[in-house]
């Protein structure tokens, strides 16, 4: 496999390797994944957004995809539009609620294929196999990562599809609702759903404000990761503090963010300075 490294010159010819180097877990500079595409540029999860983010050259896109009334896979990451659930909407009152039509799954990973590496999260149990087949009939394997914080969709998505690489995401709820400790509130559930990697909130990386100063390799909770041989992407930094010390950290094999080219930039500035 490749590290983080050999993706540094931002490159977007070949996104098999970031999903090759996002599991790599080896040294080396973190993946740069667009959270909702350049959502800070664009209205995020829409066209526009994940346009921008491949101009801005980010390694991946992230995504959130639902499943309307009438069955359509949507990217949206709200449960809900003006007070009704997603799934009880069909496409086309989704799209009468929303100051911006949502594209379809279908539209994304088109203008994605062969240009970038795709995060597709799904949010809830129930359509897995349908974007499953989406997603391989529209990327390369070697393209695509899928996400979840229900470890029972990374539970099916394996089953359908051993070979698809799958995270974990884990939220600030998962410790609040554990006493058990970060082995058995993180770890043990990614390992035991089948999780090739963790997609971790910043907070549970170990990083506060007030310690900007303190190294993240003493990270506890990366720590456990590392040891467990489960890379780790840290979601949502946008922070300039908080990006140089996860870029700089060398348990963390990605960054999500919405500020793609800001973590582009810097990361190149450090691999330059290191």
């Amino acid at each position: 496999m490749g590290s983080p490294g050999s993706i540094l010159s931002g490159t977007v010819e070949a996104p098999g390797k970031h999903v090759t180097a996002l599991l790599d877990g080896g040294a080396g500079r973190p993946l740069v994944i667009a959270h909702r595409g350049a959502s800070a540029d664009a209205p995020e999860n829409s066209l526009a957004a994940f346009e921008a983010a491949i101009v801005q050259r980010a390694d991946l896109v992230e995504l959130d995809v639902r499943r309307t009334a009438d069955a359509r896979l949507v990217v949206h990451h709200s449960a809900r539009r003006r007070g009704v659930a997603i799934d009880r909407l069909t496409y086309a009152e989704l799209v009468e609620r929303k100051r911006h039509r949502p594209p379809s799954l279908d539209e994304v990973l088109a203008l994605c294929a062969g240009r970038v590496g795709v995060d597709v999260e799904i949010k809830e149990p129930g359509y897995e196999a349908e974007v499953v087949t989406l997603v391989e009939r529209r990327l390369d394997a070697t393209q695509a990562v899928v996400t979840s914080f229900h470890a029972g969709v990374i539970e099916t998505v394996k089953s359908l599809r051993p070979a698809m690489r799958c995270g974990l995401v884990v939220g600030l709820g998962r410790l609040r609702t554990s006493r058990a400790g970060v082995h058995r509130a993180v770890v043990d559930p990614a390992r035991q759903c089948g999780a090739d990697f963790i997609a971790m909130h910043q907070l549970l990386a170990g990083l506060r404000p007030q310690s900007h100063r303190r190294q993240l390799a003493t990270s506890p909770i990366l720590k456990a990761a590392a040891d467990a041989e489960l890379p780790v992407a840290v979601w949502t930094v946008n922070g300039l503090i908080r990006l140089r010390h996860f870029i700089n950290d060398p348990l963390v094999a990605a960054v999500i963010t919405d500020i793609p080219a800001t973590a582009i930039e810097l990361r190149q500035k450090l691999a330059t300075t290191s």
